[in-house]
């Protein structure tokens, strides 16, 4: 999947609805939680494989923002009969890299078309660990608040009052009353409804969801994306309170292989210093997104699908 660094953000209005099919938040939380389950967030596909999102999400079951999106929105037209597509976003200044444009991260956009209430959308935020989505309608209260789960935070606590891995998210709808030029390559048009988000505890530091169809997420977002990253694989567990939480964790940075699992058991080598013995561990963790190898030509590590 080679192209150039940075290419032009290709949007269109949202032309699917889903006038006929009634939808709730239990529906769409369901669908997150199998999301977290089923699918982790990884640059490995792209690294190793050169895939795009969508082979990344069917053949290894993980990908970026956008290979987590894919997933959800298949899984929700497949089990409910669900429209929905993938919308544009910014993204916090804590998660900005160097290199990064200023939208670098999609989300999944639902529309909302219940018999006899306001219409409206779902916006569904997995890669960053949203635990229920924000309802966007003209009654819903403004600013929406919703909560969302820091799974690289160990929590210590048992009391889910005195949780501190998770953020309220203040989430109030906005309106572009003319063209939003962020920079050569982005720009969303006039007339597009966006929401505006920050933590309640960091107001200052923003971002935003632009109710618009992106139409070439891997083209305008993974290659400056991926200079910016190492390759690595955050897996997801649900957790006795139905919360994602990290599982394995796994980084290569500079031929350095650094592992644990559930916070736990933290390993640090040279991949070329990997041992059968440690290999098998990982891939007894990996088990249900791919296998490593060690190539003997290359001298280094391969990914490979499960076999079906």
């Amino acid at each position: 999947m080679e192209m150039q660094l940075y290419n032009m953000l290709k949007t269109r209005a949202i032309r699917i609805n889903n006038s006929k099919i009634q939808i709730d938040e239990d529906t769409i939380s369901r669908a997150m939680t199998k999301c977290y389950k089923e699918v982790a967030f990884s640059t490995m596909p792209y690294f190793f494989n050169n895939m795009s999102s969508q082979e990344a999400m069917t053949q290894l079951n993980s990908g970026n923002c956008i290979a987590m999106s894919l997933y959800l929105k298949k899984h929700l037209k497949t089990l409910y009969n669900i429209n929905s597509c993938l919308i544009p976003a910014t993204i916090p200044i804590k998660y900005q890299r160097e290199g990064f444009l200023d939208i670098s991260h999609v989300a999944l956009a639902v529309p909302v078309d219940n018999p006899n209430e306001d219409i409206g959308y779902y916006i569904i935020d997995t890669a960053f660990y949203f635990l229920n989505p924000i309802l966007i309608t003209k009654s819903a209260p403004t600013p929406y608040i919703i909560f969302s789960k820091h799974i690289y935070t160990p929590e210590t606590n048992k009391e889910l009052k005195n949780f501190t891995s998770i953020s309220r998210i203040s989430c109030e709808l906005k309106y572009l009353d003319t063209v939003k030029k962020f920079n050569n390559w982005q720009s969303i048009e006039k007339g597009t409804y966006f929401v505006k988000c920050n933590d309640v505890i960091d107001i200052k530091d923003h971002w935003s969801y632009f109710l618009t169809e992106i139409i070439n997420p891997d083209e305008a977002i993974t290659p400056f994306f991926l200079r910016a990253v190492n390759p690595f694989i955050t897996t997801t567990i649900i957790d006795q309170y139905g919360f994602p939480t990290m599982g394995a964790y796994l980084k290569i940075k500079n031929n350095i292989l650094s592992y644990s699992y559930e916070f736990n058991n933290h390993i640090t080598l040279s991949v070329d210093n990997l041992d059968s013995t440690t290999l098998q561990r990982i891939n007894y963790d990996l088990k249900d997104f791919f296998q490593l190898e060690i190539d003997p030509i290359k001298r280094g590590l391969k990914v490979k699908p499960i076999p079906n």
